[in-house]
């Protein structure tokens, strides 16, 4: 060996005992370092795909979309309290599907589809949830209440064995029945701890876990409920001044749109909060009001912005 091998040799010698002296100081300053507070989150989570929609009367037009739902399919489907329709599109927006009840006068107050494509759409003027097959055609009727129990909020969710829960202001709470009708389960939200009834819920929806999520008009937190109506836990906004309207779900996350701030936030499915995701940056104009949010199994997380009519939407990165 030359004298300059040696020397080459010797150098990674003493390179390779820095190298492995050094593995335990950093693991030890890894294991001593404190975790930081869970807050928003710098990286972006969230991609702009575009938005669509027209204003008006006609069918597949929006006037006062007032509730969202995506099918198992990616179709998405809008009701407008306004016009009446009941509008499915494809995920970009092309027109699919648009009906109104030739028997009465439909004012929608939410709308939910189940597995199979059928349509539910509560009716809090009549007290009702009239179900439609997924032609548009109607089923049948479900009268729930007598109207002045809802006063305008009536909120309606259907899980995958097709049981279908609505919600309505105090006293009316929660009740779930069965796909055929029958009246199954009922409660006040009164259960949740520390808390007093809810005063009228904003949202419902299915989670990935099978218990049922319930949002707040008055206040920023949504409550799980086990479908018997054993209250679960319940997700907080650590910030003051949310609002939260609709929400969804992915696999792992809840989702929930913030229309008075421009904002989406998100938990992990156990209550945690993750961040919150400003939506003003991604939008040229006026910051976007998102009073619904549904989920498509590809991934794509659509946000209806009620005032300005028209639907957003999102590439929502876990």
């Amino acid at each position: 060996m030359t004298p300059s091998q040696k020397i080459r040799c010797a150098n990674r010698s003493l390179f390779l005992s820095l190298c492995f002296a050094a593995v335990p100081a950093l693991l030890l300053s890894s294991c001593n370092r404190a975790e930081p507070l869970v807050t928003a989150s710098t990286s972006a989570t969230l991609e702009y795909q575009g938005a669509w929609g027209t204003r008006g009367d006609s069918p597949g037009q929006l006037h006062s979309p007032i509730g969202l739902a995506a099918d198992s399919v990616g179709n998405v489907y809008l009701a407008d309290s306004a016009s009446g329709f009941v509008n499915k599109f494809s995920l970009s927006g092309q027109p699919r599907l648009s009906f109104q009840d030739d028997r009465l006068n439909l004012q929608p107050s939410d709308i939910a589809v189940d597995q199979g494509g059928a349509i539910y759409v509560a009716e809090a003027r009549r007290g009702s949830v009239i179900i439609y097959y997924p032609d548009g055609r109607r089923y049948r009727e479900m009268r729930i209440a007598p109207a002045k129990q809802f006063r305008g909020s009536l909120r309606v969710a259907v899980d995958s064995d097709g049981s279908l829960f609505i919600a309505g202001r105090k006293p009316f709470g929660i009740r779930r029945y069965s796909r055929r009708g029958r009246l199954e389960a009922t409660w006040a939200t009164g259960k949740i701890p520390s808390a007093s009834a809810l005063e009228e819920p904003a949202a419902l929806a299915i989670g990935p876990d099978g218990f049922l999520y319930v949002s707040e008009s008055a206040r920023p937190v949504i409550h799980a409920f086990h479908p018997s109506g054993e209250w679960q836990r319940t997700f907080t906004v650590p910030a003051e001044g949310a609002q939260l309207a609709g929400f969804s779900f992915t696999a792992r996350m809840l989702v929930a749109a913030d229309p008075k701030n421009h904002a989406l936030h998100l938990w992990s499915l156990n209550g945690k909060y993750l961040r919150r995701e400003d939506l003003g940056a991604w939008i040229t104009g006026p910051a976007p009001s998102p009073t619904r949010i549904a989920l498509s199994p590809e991934g794509e997380c659509l946000l209806l912005d009620a005032p300005a009519a028209r639907l957003l939407r999102f590439r929502l990165r876990e």
